[in-house]
């Protein structure tokens, strides 16, 4: 395929439909398809595939989907159902903290019993609370929200801020911004803040058959000095505002060569409560992939949702998703101009695949991200070695994992991450656009010690990676004394033994040589005191043959021979087989020791 942008190219859209994806990390799920109220913007009351709203969610029948939750961070209680109305409520929210889920939910408020607040807050069911208000005064309110009570809410939020004082459940209000209520959006604000809620969330409604009339496109100016007025005044009162699409009313369409910046196809999916699964909450019923007869993963991995991840891994995403705002555009990635080098800052989007969280700061101002169990970026191989500029979270666990670029697979663990950045030596390159995909064995919840459901599971903190491409320093021999341009992971600090300068080796040291010669050359040692050791040499992974080594605190040359010569460079791999940790190393995780080696390299 010619293709013109990254995201047209084969590797691009194989890599984003490959069916061994992960399964998601958000389940968004409508617990129930029952309402109390019949709001003028939500078009349930306008549908029949509901019938009577009886439609919800056991725990058994949770129970039938448990590998699928429980492999993934948290669930989000959303749709259109009202979930106070699900008879069972706590008992489900009992289940998903089980299993470690973060929660978050959505609701109008209107049945928020003390009960029901001493349950979300005493058991601590809930992470985030999202109340759904859309208005300041009475009569708005109850001319949206019809058959709701605007004084019962009030009195329901009052509770429940007054309840929830230096907890840990999180209050939002969301305001859906619409021609009847823009006005009151800065009195909204100011309650708000008396609340002391910690997000208000606006967001616009799209027209649609059953809203029209009711967009901020036929009011454009007035929306803007009311949205602007509203931040000003959630500046000054110290509101969080997450006006994502504050600005975008009645701005649809497909811009020319961009890319629709949606993560949801990879990391979330939506149950309705018919049992159907849809592509998110934000369409609703316009992308439909299938039903639970066979389980959920099965639905994950089929036909329509593979179809639907190539669609938006490209530059022609559905009309549903053209139409939705609640995610922008970026521009599709130019070919020609994929670097060898990235950092984790907007601009340079384009070149990360999937498994990333969203971009942050950190002390210094740095760019970062961080990833998930597999994270993927696409970057011009340029020379031999890659190196992932990352570091791990003192407070991980010992994680363990590989880094694959195409064909080559290269095993990692914590311990190449202290100090430097992780250098792996990958071998010679065409210069084409290479897939570098980091696997990790598992993530980690960042508050699992301190009994706080994960929010999102992390894996690496990384800031940058770049392939090193200056062809002219690589040499077909290398000195333990000036060698870290062309060594890689596995290899200790220079120190002195038996009168040379050597480094020692963990079980696993790889370095770039340039082929010139048959014979692989390692000067090398065991000191006394340690186990004999069994060495084995490989390039470009395949094996050159084995040697025993005496621990004697003497200097040999071991010598490996290849079956041909083979020019360019090359990766070399030695391999440890029965490295040891240091006597006094009773950790958990001990660095285990290798061979101390000084010089290596090929000869005739």
């Amino acid at each position: 395929m010619n293709a013109r942008f990254l995201e047209e190219s084969d590797q691009w859209v194989a890599h984003h439909v490959d069916p061994s994806l992960p399964t998601p990390d958000v389940i968004q799920l409508e617990l129930t398809a029952a309402c109390d109220l019949a709001c003028i913007m939500c078009p349930l009351p306008h549908e029949t595939r509901h019938g009577a709203g009886a439609e919800r969610f056991t725990v058994a029948d949770l129970e039938r989907e448990r590998p699928f939750f429980a492999a993934a961070s948290g669930v989000e209680l959303t749709g259109f159902g009202e979930i106070l109305c699900h008879p069972q409520l706590v008992d489900c929210l009992r289940w998903f903290r089980s299993l470690g889920l973060a929660v978050a939910a959505t609701t109008n408020g209107q049945r928020l019993t003390p009960e029901i607040i001493d349950a979300i807050v005493g058991e601590n069911l809930v992470d985030v609370l999202c109340v759904s208000v859309d208005a300041a005064a009475a009569s708005t309110y109850e001319r949206i929200r019809r058959h709701g009570d605007f004084r019962r809410l009030r009195r329901n939020l009052q509770t429940l801020s007054t309840r929830r004082a230096n907890g840990p459940l999180r209050l939002f209000l969301s305001f859906a911004a619409m021609e009847p209520n823009i006005r009151e959006l800065p009195d909204f604000i100011r309650w708000a803040a008396e609340l002391g809620v910690d997000r208000v969330v606006v967001q616009h409604v799209f027209e649609g058959p059953h809203t029209r009339g009711l967009g901020l496109q036929h009011h454009r100016d007035l929306a803007r000095r009311l949205l602007d007025e509203a931040g000003a005044l959630a500046d000054e009162l110290g509101v969080a505002l997450d006006g994502r699409n504050l600005y975008q009313h009645g701005a649809v369409g497909r811009p020319d060569n961009a890319v629709k910046a949606c993560p949801f196809p990879w990391s979330h999916t939506f149950v309705k409560a018919n049992r159907r699964v849809a592509a998110c909450a934000m369409v609703w019923e316009d992308l439909d992939f299938g039903d639970l007869s066979g389980g959920l993963e099965q639905v994950w991995r089929g036909e329509n949702y593979r179809r639907f991840r190539e669609a938006m891994a490209g530059t022609a995403p559905p009309e549903p998703c053209v139409r939705c705002q609640y995610f922008g555009w970026r521009e599709a990635q130019i070919l020609r101009n994929v670097g060898s080098s990235l950092t984790m800052e907007s601009a340079q989007r384009g070149q990360l695949g999937m498994g990333w969280h969203a971009m942050e700061k950190d002390a210094r101002g740095r760019s970062l991200r961080w990833s998930r169990a597999q994270a993927s970026t696409f970057l011009r191989a340029t020379g031999p070695i890659l190196e992932i500029d990352a570091v791990v979270h003192p407070d991980a666990p010992f994680l363990r994992g590989r880094v694959c670029v195409n064909d080559v697979e290269l095993p990692f663990d914590s311990h190449d991450l202290w100090g430097e950045p992780l250098r792996l030596a990958v071998g010679e390159s065409a210069n084409d656009v290479a897939r570098v995909e980091v696997l990790l064995d598992e993530a980690w919840n960042p508050g699992a010690a301190l009994g706080i459901a994960g929010p999102r599971k992390l894996g690496l903190l990384v800031y940058g990676m770049s392939f090193d491409g200056d062809a002219a320093q690589y040499t077909s021999t290398v000195d333990a004394r000036d060698a870290r341009k062309q060594l890689c992971r596995g290899w200790l600090s220079l120190e002195e033994a038996g009168g040379r300068p050597a480094r020692w080796t963990r079980e696993i040291a790889d370095l770039v040589l340039r082929a010139d010669g048959r014979e692989l050359v390692v000067e090398a040692m065991a000191p006394v005191g340690l186990s004999d050791r069994t060495v084995r040499a490989l390039c470009d992974g395949a094996p050159l043959g084995e040697l025993r080594i005496a621990a004697d605190g003497q200097w040999r040359s071991l010598r490996f021979t290849r079956p041909s010569r083979v020019e360019g460079l090359r990766r070399v791999e030695i391999r440890i087989d029965d490295a040891m940790p240091a006597p006094n190393d009773h950790s958990p995780h001990p660095r285990r020791f290798g061979l101390l080696i000084s010089r290596i390299g090929f000869a005739d």
